[in-house]
Protein backbone atom coordinates (compact mmCIF):
# COMPACT_ATOMS: atom_id res chain seq x y z
CA UNK A 1 0.00 0.00 0.00
CA UNK A 2 1.36 3.49 -1.10
CA UNK A 3 1.28 6.19 1.79
CA UNK A 4 0.02 9.63 0.84
CA UNK A 5 2.71 11.39 3.71
CA UNK A 6 5.07 13.97 1.93
CA UNK A 7 8.17 12.90 1.98
CA UNK A 8 9.47 14.78 4.78
CA UNK A 9 7.30 13.61 6.81
CA UNK A 10 8.55 9.60 5.63
CA UNK A 11 11.89 10.70 7.24
CA UNK A 12 11.27 11.60 10.40
CA UNK A 13 8.73 8.37 11.02
CA UNK A 14 11.76 6.08 9.38
CA UNK A 15 14.44 8.17 11.63
CA UNK A 16 11.94 7.45 15.09
CA UNK A 17 11.71 4.15 13.96
CA UNK A 18 15.42 3.55 13.70
CA UNK A 19 16.11 5.08 17.02
CA UNK A 20 13.09 2.90 18.66
CA UNK A 21 14.83 0.32 17.45
CA UNK A 22 18.17 0.47 18.53
CA UNK A 23 16.46 2.24 22.09
CA UNK A 24 14.17 -1.46 22.45
CA UNK A 25 17.30 -3.38 21.39
CA UNK A 26 19.67 -1.98 23.98
CA UNK A 27 16.94 -2.31 27.09
CA UNK A 28 17.14 -6.19 26.02
CA UNK A 29 19.73 -8.38 27.54
CA UNK A 30 22.22 -9.28 25.51
CA UNK A 31 21.60 -6.29 24.10
CA UNK A 32 19.27 -8.18 21.21
CA UNK A 33 15.97 -8.59 19.70
CA UNK A 34 13.83 -9.95 17.33
CA UNK A 35 11.69 -8.79 14.59
CA UNK A 36 8.75 -10.21 16.06
CA UNK A 37 9.23 -8.14 19.46
CA UNK A 38 10.63 -5.30 17.60
CA UNK A 39 7.27 -4.77 15.28
CA UNK A 40 4.82 -5.57 18.54
CA UNK A 41 6.74 -2.50 20.37
CA UNK A 42 7.09 -0.56 17.35
CA UNK A 43 3.01 -0.54 17.67
CA UNK A 44 3.27 0.58 21.00
CA UNK A 45 5.50 3.77 20.27
CA UNK A 46 2.62 4.78 17.35
CA UNK A 47 5.68 3.66 14.65
CA UNK A 48 4.09 0.31 13.36
CA UNK A 49 5.09 -0.53 9.87
CA UNK A 50 4.47 -3.61 7.36
CA UNK A 51 7.16 -6.63 7.53
CA UNK A 52 9.24 -5.29 4.52
CA UNK A 53 9.70 -1.99 6.00
CA UNK A 54 10.60 -3.48 8.89
CA UNK A 55 13.57 -5.37 7.40
CA UNK A 56 14.08 -2.93 5.40
CA UNK A 57 14.79 -0.26 8.44
CA UNK A 58 17.24 -3.17 9.60
CA UNK A 59 19.26 -3.55 6.74
CA UNK A 60 19.87 0.21 7.01
CA UNK A 61 20.76 0.09 10.25
CA UNK A 62 23.09 -2.85 9.54
CA UNK A 63 24.84 -1.02 6.81
CA UNK A 64 25.63 1.93 9.26
CA UNK A 65 27.15 -0.30 11.76
CA UNK A 66 24.37 0.15 14.99
CA UNK A 67 23.47 -3.55 14.26
CA UNK A 68 24.02 -7.50 13.45
CA UNK A 69 21.83 -9.83 11.67
CA UNK A 70 21.22 -13.11 12.39
CA UNK A 71 19.13 -13.75 9.17
CA UNK A 72 17.50 -17.21 10.15
CA UNK A 73 14.48 -18.97 8.39
CA UNK A 74 12.29 -17.44 9.91
CA UNK A 75 12.47 -14.55 12.25
CA UNK A 76 15.49 -12.49 12.06
CA UNK A 77 17.25 -11.57 15.63
CA UNK A 78 20.09 -8.21 16.02
CA UNK A 79 22.16 -7.65 17.70
CA UNK A 80 23.38 -3.85 18.84
CA UNK A 81 26.53 -2.85 18.21
CA UNK A 82 28.60 -0.89 20.52
CA UNK A 83 27.99 2.15 17.87
CA UNK A 84 24.58 0.90 18.06
CA UNK A 85 24.36 1.46 22.00
CA UNK A 86 26.54 4.82 21.36
CA UNK A 87 23.13 6.22 19.27
CA UNK A 88 20.58 4.61 21.32
CA UNK A 89 22.02 6.47 24.39
CA UNK A 90 22.84 9.36 22.75
CA UNK A 91 26.19 9.88 23.29
CA UNK A 92 26.89 9.34 19.27
CA UNK A 93 24.86 10.52 16.15
CA UNK A 94 24.30 8.39 13.48
CA UNK A 95 22.50 9.16 9.69
CA UNK A 96 19.52 8.39 9.56
CA UNK A 97 18.65 8.04 12.97
CA UNK A 98 16.68 10.73 15.34
CA UNK A 99 18.57 12.20 17.94
CA UNK A 100 17.68 10.90 21.65
CA UNK A 101 15.30 13.98 22.69
CA UNK A 102 14.26 14.91 26.08
CA UNK A 103 11.49 12.50 27.77
CA UNK A 104 11.52 10.54 24.84
CA UNK A 105 9.49 7.15 25.51
CA UNK A 106 11.35 4.36 23.73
Amino acid sequence: MKSNMPDPVKQIVREQRALAILRIANRQPGRTSNECVLSECLKQFGLTCGHEELRAEIDALEREGLLRVERGTGVHVIELTRRGAEVAESVVTAEGVARVEPGCSY
